[in-house]
């Protein structure tokens, strides 16, 4: 078997018969030729000519073979082809390709090759349909590699982090951590000490005890700072100093009053908040303004904003760092909200049980920040296709999921997806996804790019980024519910188990094209087991869920 991968989209034959009147048989008979005898030949040729270090793609090679006589079909058909091959794709590999016989000539390395695969991705969220075949974690450790190569793919790829907030997010969602690190240090090795600036912002969020949503949310927004920020400098420069500045705003900006000002200010005592205001001449205007109120008796300190007590918090961290002046320098800039009235600060006896005596941020209370903000209502309207995918459209693994529309809805609305027939967010909706590739797969977590059938089926753009949830086992449970639903409604799979439904049936290779605006056309993989599709006691050819903009139109065979 060869160890290099050939891929052909397309074959078309065109065969001049003059007057012979068995067409099918002839047309049944070259197919037979080409594809049993010629086809393994085609590739020992392809591994011969193609160096295995590069990448060649041809839009369109275009064959004359001589005249064959109908009896010698069988015996030289194949050679014919081989040595008309073989000519064409040599004379094109020197650089005398003949005019009309060879379009797009286009010759890379490996590494470009993989480079391309890597913008492609993050612009897209897809893979070309002439991408090899192969897993996740090889995609991840041939990109690590290209990474490594100083080509000009860098400048590209610092452009589209520039310019598409879209590919950002998908290489935080989709990418670890390490392999972001990776990248930085790679495209901008000027910045190495950012992995212990994100060390020293998890402290600072550690120090307001704040819970694991946030922290995940705080982190996000981060990572699409310094990311956007590397497709906006010179290789040799510094981190922008804003980058760190504008993520100290989004915290403060972020947080909820009413929770966050008894819990930090428990964490003051009397005599050092006391001291600490004195000393802050940035708390002056805050200091007037809350003299302004009036002399009242009260046994607590100067009211406050929330805000304005987490701002001592993170100064207090960030002083005990030796490089704690950059922190602090981006700490001034930022803009602290004035919200008035100040909340009202209640004698230490009068304060709710819930907050305790002690230092609430050192025994594990927590308060919230505002998540990233998303759109108010779900991801809809068009998607975005390559040139390639709006001329051959998008190849799938598991098209035939499709037989399972009918039980999608109240599958949804079981595990708690749905409110009015629609996702409640965008949170329900990316789930959805992932558990429509369960039902097919039974993995539950699945690279982007498997995901294009179920982002479709559940009403989002297919170039929209995903983050991969946990999946509730309450939902995979439900998941095996419904597969044995279907089995159960087509009672022509009579004895069938859910895992015999997905590899005979849900597990499909398919195309994906667009017919308009508003139509998608999925054509599914035909196999032999498909006679029980005529049993099937529901239509498949239209589908159209009620969270669906799009219709889907279905050829199956």
């Amino acid at each position: 078997m060869s160890a290099q991968t050939h891929i052909i989209n397309q074959v078309v034959l065109d065969v001049e018969t003059g007057q012979l009147a068995d067409v099918s048989s002839l047309q049944q008979e070259i197919s037979q030729l080409l594809w049993q005898k010629a086809a393994p030949q085609m590739e020992n040729l392809f591994d011969q000519l193609i160096d295995p270090n590069a990448v060649v793609s041809l839009e369109q090679l275009v064959l004359t073979l001589p005249q064959l006589a109908p009896h010698d079909l069988s015996a030289d058909f194949v050679p014919a082809l081989i040595n008309a091959l073989h000519s064409t794709l040599r004379d094109f590999l020197a650089g005398y390709a003949a005019d009309g016989l060879v379009s797009a000539r286009n010759v890379q390395s490996s590494i470009v090759a993989d480079w391309e695969m890597f913008l492609y991705f993050l612009d897209y969220g897809r893979l070309p349909w002439w991408n090899p075949a192969t897993s996740w974690q090889n995609w991840i450790g041939r990109w690590q590699t290209a990474l490594q190569d100083k080509s000009q793919e860098q400048t590209s790829l610092r452009t589209l982090l520039a310019s598409s907030p879209v590919a950002v997010e998908r290489l935080i969602g989709q990418f670890s951590v390490s392999f972001r690190h990776q990248l930085l240090l790679q495209l901008q090795p000027t910045w190495g000490q950012v992995q212990e600036q994100f060390d020293q912002a998890h402290q600072l969020m550690q120090s307001l005890a704040l819970d694991s949503t946030t922290v995940q949310s705080l982190d996000h927004q981060a990572w699409h700072l310094v990311l956007t920020a590397l497709g906006q400098v010179h290789p040799q420069e510094s981190l922008p100093h804003t980058v760190w500045r504008d993520w100290l705003q989004f915290l403060v900006d972020g947080l909820h009053q009413d929770r966050v000002w008894p819990s930090v200010r428990e964490s003051f005592s009397e005599e050092s908040f006391s001291e600490e205001l004195s000393i802050d001449t940035d708390m002056e205007g805050l200091r007037e303004l809350s003299q302004g109120e009036g002399q009242q008796d009260r046994a607590g300190p100067l009211p406050l904003s929330g805000e304005s007590l987490v701002i001592r918090q993170l100064r207090r961290v960030m002083m005990t760092w030796s490089d704690g002046v950059r922190w602090l320098t981006a700490l001034d800039q930022i803009t602290l909200p004035l919200v008035l009235p100040y909340p009202t600060v209640e004698p230490r006896s009068s304060i709710a049980p819930t907050i305790s005596e002690a230092n609430p941020l050192a025994n594990g209370d927590h308060f919230t920040i505002a998540s990233q903000p998303r759109p108010e209502s779900l991801v809809t309207g068009g998607t975005r296709l390559s040139p390639d995918e709006a001329t051959a459209g998008i190849y799938l693994n598991q098209a035939g999921i499709v037989l399972l529309h009918p039980f999608l809805p109240p599958y949804f609305e079981a595990v708690g997806l749905l409110a009015n027939r629609q996702f409640k967010d965008v949170a329900c909706q990316q789930l959805a996804i992932y558990l429509l590739h369960y039902l097919a797969t039974k993995a539950t977590d699945p690279p982007e790019y498997e995901l294009v059938l179920p982002k479709l089926l559940c009403g989002c753009p297919l170039d929209t980024p995903v983050v991969p949830p946990a999946l509730p086992a309450m939902a995979l449970e439900e998941a095996e519910n419904l597969l044995q639903a279907t089995i159960d409604y087509w009672q022509a799979l009579k004895s069938t188990q859910p895992d015999g439904l997905r590899e005979g049936f849900l597990q499909r290779e398919g195309k994906l094209t667009r017919s308009n605006e508003s139509t998608w056309k999925l054509q599914v993989e035909q196999r032999s087991i498909d006679i029980l599709l005529s049993r099937l006691p529901w239509n498949i050819t239209m589908v159209k869920l009620p969270w669906m903009d799009d219709l889907l139109t279905v050829e199956w065979g």
